[in-house]
């Protein structure tokens, strides 16, 4: 595979402020996910099966945060085909996280249909072993995929439009199943509210009802940064066909701006996802206070804790 620098023609004003760009985002990516991978490694954190799954998503994207965003600015500010490895390096990195990426998200959105759908056999169908085989499976299978990018010309250049391709028709796929189960479980919460059920099924039904919410923005979001990206793979198709409609110059400003869009949805999660969580915001809060050394702050944040869980149990 060729080196082709796509940021080659940026003016100097556009490389700065790119390369400033991309630096700041390393930063959220890599240090709101890092963040995010210590709470989930918290004993009252490991037990969730969805957390295991979302463990993987944080992994990748904080890679995304540590390589790929550091290697995209390298690149701007490098002048000749030296930068080959480099170059190479982008593209497999990228490629081989934001696939991951993609695959925890449809795994995820997975894992809430059948907690919405099939609640009572919800620890039968997804048990430990098979979170860790398919997390594993698509690990690798996307590292191959990467590794035969490098390999062979052709696979990039046709491989990766059809990996954007697949990606967007299977998160909206996802979105849409997700979007029937959450109607679902609505419907089914105000049953139970016009009925005896006890107060334990009332609240596992409105957690995963807003677990399922929480999926549904997750996916709304990667949509909206893959979407831009396959438009860009569109324009491709068409300046490879017709050079004269789309100039390489306009494709060479596009390539920036869709490539960083395309990698920016690693910044978001933790704040869509986990930091709008309840527990996970008490967890962060309780390792970080302790780490300062503040154990008064600790007492109090149990003891109202304990006190919420008191109030809740005798609803």
């Amino acid at each position: 595979m060729t080196c082709e620098l796509p940021f080659k023609d940026l003016v100097p004003a556009a490389k700065l402020i790119a390369s400033v760009i991309y630096i700041l985002s390393a930063i959220v990516a890599s240090v709101g996910n890092t963040i995010s991978l210590v709470i989930l490694f918290q004993r009252s954190q490991r037990s969730s099966k969805s957390n295991k799954i979302l463990t993987s998503l944080a992994i990748s994207d904080c890679l995304v945060g540590f390589v790929c965003f550091p290697l995209a600015a390298l690149i701007l500010n490098l002048k000749d085909l030296r930068c080959t490895p480099i170059f190479l390096a982008y593209v497999f990195a990228s490629i081989w996280l934001t696939g991951c990426s993609t695959c925890s998200v449809s795994f995820i959105s997975y894992d809430r249909y059948i907690a919405l759908t099939k609640y009572a056999r919800y620890d039968e169908i997804l048990t430990d072993c098979k979170i860790y085989s398919v997390v594993s499976l698509y690990g690798v299978l996307m590292l191959a995929f990467s590794s035969f990018c490098l390999a062979e010309p052709l696979v990039y250049y046709f491989g990766s439009p059809l990996i954007i391709i697949g990606s967007v028709i299977t998160l909206c796929t996802c979105y849409y199943f997700v979007w029937k189960a959450f109607q679902q479980s609505e419907a089914r919460i105000r049953e139970i509210s016009n009925t005896n059920n006890d107060a334990k099924t009332k609240r596992r039904h409105k957690r995963a009802h807003r677990l399922a919410r929480k999926v549904l923005n997750l996916i709304a979001f990667y949509l909206a940064f893959y979407v831009p990206t396959l438009f860009f793979v569109v324009l491709s198709l068409i300046q490879a066909a017709k050079p004269k409609v789309i100039s390489a110059d306009f494709l060479s400003y596009t390539y920036y701006i869709m490539s960083y869009v395309g990698l920016s949805n690693s910044c978001c999660n933790p704040f869509i996802y986990l930091w709008r969580d309840r527990e996970f915001r008490a967890d962060f809060e309780r390792l970080f206070w302790r780490r300062s050394g503040n154990i008064g702050r600790v007492n109090r944040m149990t003891h109202r804790t304990n006190d919420t869980t008191m109030a809740t149990s005798s609803l």
